[in-house]
């Protein structure tokens, strides 16, 4: 009678164990789904980031190099305006 009882007891422990160890097994493959999922998503929003920034920098570059090529000319043809009339001035009434 007791082994019986505990022979009982022992096969229930037993399957409570089996489907505690199936319901984890399920569980971790949820899991894993969903850390796929997740690395997916942040790895294509990184993506995006990224595509985003560089379309940002290309963007300020070309601007920035017409802002530096505009300056550059304003600076320039003053200066060689200047440079050329002082000359001209030079030798005209020093010549």
């Amino acid at each position: 009678m007791f082994q019986k009882q505990t022979n009982l007891i022992s096969q229930q422990n037993l399957t409570a164990l089996k489907q505690i160890q199936t319901e984890q097994g399920q569980n971790n493959q949820r899991l894993s789904q969903l850390s796929d999922q997740v690395n997916q998503t942040i790895q294509e929003t990184m993506d995006q980031v990224a595509d985003q920034v560089d379309q940002q920098l290309q963007a300020t570059k070309k601007r920035f190099s017409w802002y530096e090529i505009k300056n550059y000319l304003l600076a320039v043809i003053p200066t060689g305006i200047l440079t050329g009339l002082v000359f001209w001035l030079l030798t005209r009434y020093f010549s």
